[in-house]
């Protein structure tokens, strides 16, 4: 039951960034803060500690937020059950956005080749790193802005 709800607020927070992005090229940072907070909270519920940080400089493209949600989504389903604790960091910069996951001991290893055709189109990267010794996975997802776009 407790995963229902990690899985029903992905749909309620996902269903709302498309909503906004269909009216907007550039989405609140506030609203991807907000998706992923809510979605962590389902995961505390299921006994994994959780932690959200972000760093904000302005708002980001609608495209990048609606990927890094989906990302994230598929890196929480992937991991549980099995994590012992989640680290996320998001950031929207005026030159990048990213989001930085941080798994310690995930259910399984998620696949590097997971949105690799809409990662691409959207001009990112994803990097997935597993450290055996600590039982630790990262993963990055980055997207530059401006020039490099």
């Amino acid at each position: 039951m407790k995963y229902g709800c990690v899985l029903n607020a992905y749909v309620k927070r996902y269903s709302n960034l498309i909503i906004l992005s269909d009216r907007k090229d550039v989405m609140p940072f506030g609203e991807l803060f907000m998706a992923i907070e809510e979605s962590l909270e389902y995961v505390r519920l299921c006994g994994v500690p959780a932690y959200l940080t972000s760093s904000c400089e302005n708002d980001l493209p609608s495209e990048n937020a609606l990927l890094i949600y989906r990302l994230f989504e598929e890196v929480i389903e992937t991991a549980l059950p099995g994590a012992d604790a989640v680290l996320v960091d998001i950031t929207a910069k005026q030159d990048a956005d990213s989001l930085r996951v941080e798994l310690s001991a995930p259910g399984k290893i998620m696949d590097e080749a997971f949105m690799k055709e809409d990662i691409e189109r959207g001009r990112g990267t994803l990097d997935v790193e597993y450290l055996e010794d600590e039982m630790t996975e990262i993963i990055r997802l980055d997207f530059a802005r401006g020039g490099d776009r």
